[in-house]
């Protein structure tokens, strides 16, 4: 395999030879470009071009050539002076010029004639808007901008989604901590998005989730792009965003800051659903404090830059670790003695049903609902008094805590005049103590009490040396280093023994099981939420840059090594699950599982990529860009070869070889189990990824763009490594019956109490973890409660998968309207191929002669669930996305720069994925993807972002020094979102002949639209037509359509609208330094936006509203010394 990847890139390679000799570039860097003429037009070659960085004192020379072109490239982001003289001509100055990361900033000049011997001519440069050299789309955010623009946590990445082709969330403005930035760029999933810091890989690759990335204070960050389609060849790994951000360098000047931000609740407004239930402000108090210095260490030679930043939070606000909504029935008071209890049930039964007695209470739940915290509360608590209706929304609020402490230590180097070395370094250690844990699943309608700490560290390196070996030919080599360490560590306040509930490992795993009644409350802990991940990624690389007339030629290549620890005690406490209250109240359960097996995988990933771009500028107007990637995207391997596949066409029962097969390099051996690659299905070569774009000047201040690009796709390490945790025989998770599940499989009542799992017994068993792996014989030796084997589950690679790709499309017209401000429009469009999703392949089939569903391969599990069926992993899903994007860019001029984006756009595919790594089960036939098409599950029909920083005009001009002080030097600046919802299935978590996710049916004689009218606080408990839907089970059970007739994602929930506000105030000290106070109000108006209601057919609170999208009103102030 190796030898045929090398073959691949060195063909990359030699097409250096083959292309006659573009945009110079990188991660990191941007560069200069221009053409000089004599006052009647023609080009002047061999004048002399020195570019000087204003700060550093950093100095390029080059001269133009023949066409009178010339390109100074690897130039890193800052401020720069162009010098251009040739004798006979005068000599000309361009001051501030701006070049920004991944950018080529145009300075095309005329000299003039200087007949009686030398002069000089200084000119102000003005930023260039319009990009004449290529067709890629996306935002530099400057430094003005990230420093100025209000965040609600201090998170960068929130500001990725100004753009336009970017959908985001309104950001949740009391998330603990530093928040979540999840964001779909043009169509694309939110794990395939690429984060660069400083030039090197920083993703997790584990999940490709953004909760763990690193996040630099944004004092330290310089700047950043999101590129958001048709980048060129050097740019690969992912088909969404390219995410960029360079931490500051120091200069040949002292500057830095201190500041701290501070925020309590005393002015903050109450979340919406804690004031319906009375409950009174939450705590939320953030201090974050920090500084930046960097200066000279050698004038015009060696610089530094460090930065320091802490965290501490008490946040009992957050939507997701802090603010709970559990569903209670309404005569549920403190008065829990069982004939109370019983009197509960009954107000919830159906008319004609037999009442609850007291003796029907289980003595289980009995003691579950008398339990108590030791602070006194009940563990499972009362509804507010007087509420109407059988049930009542409870929200709560329980306390998260978080601390932080980050810095960064940067040293720039001149070696020679033409060699700079450049370090970064980045470091931080957080540990988020969660109220609601969310590492992997966040508990539906999780009762508070059962949080935990999860300690995230991350450290990110980066090397990079520039070497000038001509004026015309460059060398960028880097190298970088990244880390995540993720702990989570359940906390236990009740063991399961206390409550007189059992568990086959109550030795290793004492704690109270997982415990649902089915949409009102959860009690205990996540059951993913205990677990140790350490990931590390190595990176290397190196371009090669050679400008020659109007050809620019980049060859590069990198290679990236993910080494990484997976550590997940899965499900070992248990799950048991009751359809509704008065089930829990008797203990007639539903289900219960409970997992063992061999917690630990090391997974090894290694990928090669090669590259070729020219930039050919064939006329003064046009502009081609050419390129070529080759990605050898790695499949993951396992240091002890602890990786297991199901190869279906090799199935037979009894002992193997049977279908199943181990990684090549297993270092356990299982008898008869055939061995196979190490990554147990050949590597996916051909990932050949042309790019062609141009950039033609219409006029000269109009440009046309377009391009056309493929782009592949880098899985993340849970297809292969994270989801192999769940396979058999590594692993078993075996689904016992409660009373409730032989009930509707037709057992009389009695019968499925004596033969159902009881609430105190509720698991079958299980051996220890170090009992595994097991023989994979088929049927399993493990027994479930009726001595019948356990049913086999797995998550197994297709040997059909492939690497995923996109192909990204588009054409934009630039005009620059004014100096100043810049209108775009254009049309983008991106079409993803062989995207991961999951085949059932033990999905029941309906047999319509017998009236039944049939299993195919019974010694094998039916559910439809991700973690406790049988599923292949294909690379079947496709994806559609087609967009008009408008945006108008005002540079900063008269005090005021501002950004409005609108994207109109349509997405469409077969899964969305989740919101972490690649694999998520659709509700419905998850063997036809066919039926599974629809809309994508973050599809915004419109978005409308506006961003903008102000300065103020002076308000005084007397001659009061205190005047001046307090009436000038103002400051304003807002983001606005203004966004369509996001689209939902109707769906069951039963039906379809076993445990699987169904869509619901449409109710017989139902036509027309679910979605009714009203503003939505006015439908918080019915936000659509219920009526309009019907479980797909027994007599609303659909034949033609076995697994529900209604489509995915048909209905939409509420829009988002929101308002961050800063007003800001600059008080000079010196005429370096001054002091700046700030006031930050995030949604300013308190206008809520809701979340998707509950849309499970099956729940009590079905078509139910009952939490916010986003927070209330939220104040922040913060004091800075700036010098």
């Amino acid at each position: 395999m190796l030898k045929r990847a090398s073959s691949a890139l060195g063909c990359v390679m030699l097409l250096l030879g083959s292309i006659s000799a573009g945009m110079a570039q990188t991660a990191s860097t941007g560069q200069i470009v221009g053409t000089v003429r004599d006052q009647t037009g023609a080009v002047i070659p061999d004048v002399t071009v020195v570019v000087t960085e204003t700060l550093t004192g950093a100095r390029r020379e080059t001269k133009t050539d023949a066409s009178g072109g010339y390109a100074v490239p690897l130039l890193p982001p800052g401020v720069y002076t162009v010098e251009f003289s040739r004798e006979g001509f005068r000599r000309l100055v361009r001051e501030n010029v701006a070049v920004r990361i991944t950018l080529t900033t145009t300075v095309d000049v005329t000299l003039e004639v200087a007949p009686l011997g030398a002069e000089t001519v200084t000119v102000t440069e003005e930023a260039p808007l319009l990009q004449t050299d290529r067709p890629t789309t996306g935002r530099v955010i400057e430094e003005r901008a990230i420093r100025q623009l209000p965040l609600a946590t201090r998170n960068f990445q929130q500001l990725l989604a100004l753009s336009p082709g970017t959908l985001a969330s309104v950001v949740r403005n009391t998330d603990v901590g530093r928040g979540d930035a999840i964001i779909q760029v043009n169509g694309q999933r939110q794990t395939q998005n690429n984060l660069q810091i400083n030039g090197v890989d920083a993703n997790s690759i584990a999940l490709h989730s953004t909760f763990n990335l690193p996040v630099p204070a944004t004092e330290a960050i310089q700047e950043f792009i999101v590129q958001t389609s048709l980048y060129d060849a050097s740019q690969g790994r992912n088909s969404g965003g390219v995410i960029a951000a360079v931490t500051k360098s120091g200069t040949n000047e002292f500057h830095g800051n201190v500041y701290e931000f501070l925020r309590n609740r005393v002015l903050n407004a109450n979340d919406f659903f804690l004031n319906a239930s009375g409950q009174k402000r939450p705590i939320l108090t953030r201090n974050q404090f920090g500084f930046t210095l960097g200066g000279p260490v050698v004038r015009d030679k060696t610089f530094f830059f460090v930065s320091y930043q802490g965290t501490r939070e008490r946040n009992g606000a957050s939507l997701i670790n802090s603010v709970t909504s559990v569903i209670l029935p309404s005569a549920l008071t403190d008065n829990r003695s069982a004939e109370a209890l019983a009197a509960v049930g009954n107000t919830l039964l159906p008319a004609g049903v037999t009442p609850l007695r007291p003796s029907d209470i289980h003595p289980v739940a009995l003691a579950l609902l008398n339990a108590r915290f030791p602070d006194g509360r009940l563990v499972i608590p009362s509804p507010p008094p007087g509420s109407a209706g059988p049930l009542t929304t409870l929200t709560q609020s329980g306390l998260s805590r978080f601390r932080e402490d980050q810095f960064n230590a940067n040293l720039d180097h001149r070696l020679t005049a033409n060699n700079t070395l450049s370090g970064k370094f980045f470091f931080n250690n957080d540990t988020t103590d969660a109220a609601i844990t969310s590492f992997v699943i966040r508990p539906a309608n999780a009762v508070l009490g059962w949080g935990g700490p999860l300690e995230r560290n991350n450290r990110v390196f980066s090397l990079r040396d520039t070497l000038v070996l001509t004026p015309t030919l460059l060398n960028e080599a880097r190298f970088g280093y990244a880390r995540i360490f993720l702990e989570a560590v359940p906390r236990e306040p009740f063991t399961a023994a206390q409550f007189g509930i059992e568990s086959p490992l109550r030795m290793l795993f004492p704690g109270l099981p997982q415990i649902n009644v089915f949409g009102l409350f959860t009690l205990g802990p996540e059951g993913l939420f205990d677990a140790e991940v350490v990931q590390e990624h190595f990176t290397y690389g190196n371009t090669l840059t050679w400008t020659r007339g109007r050809h620019t030629l980049r060859a590069g290549f990198e290679g990236r090594h993910y080494p990484f620890l997976l550590r997940f005690r899965l499900w070992n406490r248990g799950f048991v699950q009751f359809l509704n209250f008065v089930d829990f109240l008797q203990g007639d359960m539903f289900i219960s599982f409970i997992g063992s097996g061999d917690p630990e995988r090391e997974p090894r990933i290694r990928d090669l990529a090669a590259f070729v771009q020219e930039d050919f500028k064939v006329t003064d107007r046009l502009t081609l860009n050419l390129g070529l990637r080759y990605e050898l995207l790695g499949y993951m391997s396992e240091v002890r070869g602890r990786l297991v596949g199901f190869f279906p066409d090799q199935y037979r029962s009894g002992a193997p070889p049977n279908g199943f097969v181990l990684a090549g390099n297993a270092t356990v051996s299982l008898p008869n189990v055939p061995l196979v690659e190490k990554t147990l299905i050949p590597q996916d070569e051909n990932n050949w990824a042309p790019r062609f774009g141009m950039a033609w000047r219409l006029h000269d201040r109009l440009v046309l763009r377009g391009g056309y690009g493929i782009y592949f796709i880098r899985t993340s390490g849970q297809i292969g490594g994270g989801i192999q945790l769940f396979n058999y025989p590594f692993f078993v998770l075996p689904v016992g019956a409660g009373s409730r599940l032989l009930q509707s499989l037709g057992f009389p009542l009695p019968v499925a109490r004596t033969l159902g799992l009881p609430f105190n017994r509720p698991f079958l068993q299980v051996p220890p973890p170090s009992a595994f792996p097991v023989v994979p014989t088929i049927p399993s030796p493990l027994r479930d409660q009726f001595g019948n084997p356990i049913p086999i589950s797995g998550v197994y690679l297709d040997r059909g998968f492939r690497t995923p790709y996109t192909h990204q499309f588009g054409l934009n017209l630039q005009w620059e309207i004014a100096r100043s401000l810049l209108l775009e429009i254009g049309y983008t469009g991106t079409r993803g191929i062989k995207l991961t999703q999951l085949f059932n392949l033990n999905q029941p089939v309906f047999d319509r002669a017998a009236g039944r569903f049939i299993t195919p391969l019974p010694a094998f599990s039916n559910n439809g669930n991700i973690a406790a069926g049988l599923h292949l992993i294909q690379t079947t899903g496709q994806s559609y996305y087609h967009s008009l994007q408008l945006s108008a860019t005002k540079r900063l001029s008269r005090g005021l720069s501002f950004l409005a984006s609108y994207t109109l756009s349509k997405s469409i595919d077969t899964n969305s994925g989740p919101l972490a790594g690649d694999l998520a089960a659709n509700p419905g036939d998850q063997q036809n993807h066919r039926l599974n098409r629809g809309p994508s599950d973050w599809d915004r029909t419109h978005r409308f972002v506006y961003s903008f920083v102000y300065d103020l005009p002076k308000f005084y001009d007397g001659d009061s020094g205190l005047g001046r002080r307090l009436l000038n030097d103002w400051q304003i600046a807002g983001v606005a979102v203004f966004q369509s919802g996001t689209p939902f299935t109707v769906f069951a978590t039963g039906g379809g002949g076993g445990m699987n996710l169904t869509r619901a049916n449409f109710a017989p004689g139902f036509r027309g639209s679910a979605e009714l009218s009203g503003s939505v606080t006015a439908r918080l408990t019915r936000f659509f037509n219920t009526a309009a839907f019907v479980p797909p089970l027994g007599a609303t059970f659909d034949p033609n359509a076995p697994f529900g007739n209604t489509g995915r994602n048909i209905l939409r929930g509420p829009d988002q609208r929101n308002v961050d506000f800063s007003i800001i105030k600059f008080i000079p000290i010196t005429e370096r330094t001054r002091v700046e106070f700030r006031t930050e109000f995030f949604n300013l108006t308190n206008t809520p936006s809701f979340a998707n209601p509950d849309s499970n057919v099956l729940s009590s609170a079905f078509g139910r509203i009952s939490s916010t999208s986003t927070g209330p009103r939220v104040i922040q102030f913060a004091l800075k010394l700036n010098w």
